[in-house]
């Protein structure tokens, strides 16, 4: 079991897509430190889109990376190389 120590707020890390800038979707389902799961940027053709109105609205991002649980139960981003996005 995993305990969190509530007092301390989790550190703020970038959660924009280093290539377009839009925002990182992603999903973790478990709370462990170090947990690991694959993301995308919102732009991506696999990214579910709400907000589009057209195909002229339609912009595309390839890019791919990770989201790492981190110790403080915040969560941080990775590119397909491993490297933390800054």
């Amino acid at each position: 079991m995993t305990f969190f120590n509530f007092d301390k707020k989790a550190k703020k890390w970038n959660n924009r897509c280093p290539e377009c800038g839009s925002r990182i979707k992603w999903s973790l389902g478990l709370s462990r430190h170090g947990t690991e799961s694959t993301v995308h940027c919102s732009n991506s053709l696999v990214a579910s889109r709400l907000d589009m109105q057209s195909l002229e609205d339609l912009k595309v991002c390839f890019w791919k990376g990770y989201v790492v649980r981190q110790k403080d139960g915040g969560v941080r981003f990775r590119d397909k190389n491993k490297q933390w996005i800054k």
